[in-house]
């Protein structure tokens, strides 16, 4: 029966735990890399501008949860823009109001409440007056036709709209929304891309303030980047820090205690 002798015990210990030192080494060293480089870069965070720097990477928003909305639909009304974005709508950059279903049409108000104009929707009518305040939200209950797919104008001038029932006029004055069968000579509404600088801004605010550079750098330090395995993550990587260390320390005095010998 062959036995290791003391000493081969000891060399054959200190040899396998070289081993694990080389790697856990090389693991630890992609950590120490990413922990040193985002704390220095932490510390200049001002000097660098970091809370004032967005990220815009698509897939690093999303991962945030903070999700891109649908493309614009944008009305232009005089000088102004009335913007739907997601279920929000704008006037200029200005958000007035939530919406139900998708923007089809903006149209002004003729006649003695000419400050007043109306943005319809699949599913509503909305009533704005100039100062971009909601006065009042129509709906089904209102006598809105169900499925609504166009809005326009027809040669008179009156607001209509096509759904899945039939065509019908809209009356400001009245309210009501009358089937109309014999309507000729209709402009539709179209919606387009609002200009660049407006849906930059609106883009941003549907956002919220949006993602620092100096925020993502904080969470990939402490760990929170990668969720609720981000502390495992972190403990793993100083357990194995300490462990580099101990054994570290361990192999250099064996070496020192083996020279002196």
């Amino acid at each position: 029966m062959n036995e290791l002798s003391p000493g081969r015990r000891v060399t054959t210990r200190a040899r396998t735990l070289q081993r694990w030192h080389r790697r856990l080494g090389l693991v630890a060293a992609l950590f120490l890399f990413t922990l040193a480089g985002s704390g220095l870069l932490l510390v200049f965070s001002d000097a660098l501008h970091l809370p004032n720097t967005q990220v815009q990477q698509s897939w690093l928003m999303n991962w945030y949860g903070i999700h891109a909305p649908p493309s614009p639909r944008g009305f232009q009304r005089g000088p102004h823009w009335v913007t739907q974005f997601g279920a929000r709508l704008y006037l200029d950059t200005n958000e007035i109001s939530q919406v139900a279903g998708v923007l089809l049409g903006v149209f002004d108000v003729a006649g003695e409440t000419a400050d007043e104009w109306l943005a319809m929707t699949d599913a509503e009518l909305l009533v704005i007056n100039g100062a971009g305040t909601v006065l009042e939200h129509l709906g089904r209950e209102s006598g809105m036709p169900v499925g609504v797919t166009s809005v326009g104008r027809d040669a008179h001038g009156h607001i209509v709209l096509a759904s899945s029932t039939g065509r019908y006029q809209y009356n400001p004055d009245s309210g009501e929304f009358a089937p109309q069968s014999h309507i000729e000579n209709i402009e539709w509404s179209a919606a387009t891309t609002p200009p660049t600088a407006i849906a930059d801004v609106l883009l941003k605010a549907y956002r919220g303030e949006g993602l620092s550079l100096e925020r993502v750098l904080l969470d990939l330090h402490s760990g929170r980047l990668f969720g609720r395995w981000g502390s495992a993550v972190v403990t793993g990587a100083s357990l194995a820090l300490i462990f580099l260390a101990a054994s570290g320390v361990y192999v250099t005095l064996r070496r020192a205690r083996g020279r002196r010998g």
